[in-house]
């Protein structure tokens, strides 16, 4: 037999009865739960509160990401600072570089004039 005779001689089954009437299975159906208005506005105020608490999290939130964002403009602002600093240091450090060069290089021309100590001659 195929599932569909089997559905088919049941159904049949359920229809007939001994007397001729056709028999209704017996389905127990839950009853409706009934609220009252008490219970309704309890149960609506419990969950307005939750919802508010989920809220006040992130009520905050537009001042710490203003915050968050002065902080990053004053670090960026910083690191510039500090590059500039180091970018002054730096040139300093190279005008005395070109300065001892130039200083170093005279000082070798006036010994060549000089005829002081020149390694060929040595």
């Amino acid at each position: 037999m195929t599932a569909g005779k089997r559905e088919v001689t049941h159904e049949r089954r359920i229809k007939r009865s001994c007397n001729g009437t056709p028999e209704t299975p017996a389905i127990e159906t839950p009853e409706a739960k009934t609220f009252t208005q008490a219970e309704v506005d309890k149960i609506l105020t419990d969950r307005i509160a939750r919802a508010n608490r989920k809220l006040e999290k992130f009520a905050d939130y537009d001042d710490v990401k203003t915050k968050a964002s002065e902080y990053e403009k004053l670090l960026e602002e910083k690191r510039l600072a500090e590059l500039s600093k180091k970018g002054r240091l730096e040139e300093i450090a190279k005008k005395r570089r070109r300065k001892a060069l130039l200083i170093a290089g005279a000082r070798k021309h006036a010994r060549k004039r000089e005829g002081g100590e020149d390694p060929q001659r040595i």
